[in-house]
């Protein structure tokens, strides 16, 4: 799966926020930034999910 540069920052710079909640910082963040976010990871993830069904998953057709 191709991942450009800048997806790539933009994905280090969530996990870092995260990393730093999960040792108990407190990022200041406004409702917006952490909706756009969640919305980035999202995405991301449906073309993950995408790219794993395309490449690496058998679909059987069901018989009935």
């Amino acid at each position: 799966m191709d991942v450009t540069k800048a997806e790539r920052k933009r994905f280090d710079e969530i996990r870092g926020i995260r990393n730093r909640i999960a040792h108990g910082a407190r990022p200041v963040l406004t409702v917006h930034e952490a909706v756009k976010m969640s919305t980035d990871l999202r995405q991301w993830g449906a073309r993950i999910d995408k790219h794993m069904v395309d490449y690496f998953f058998v679909s059987e057709q069901r018989l009935i």
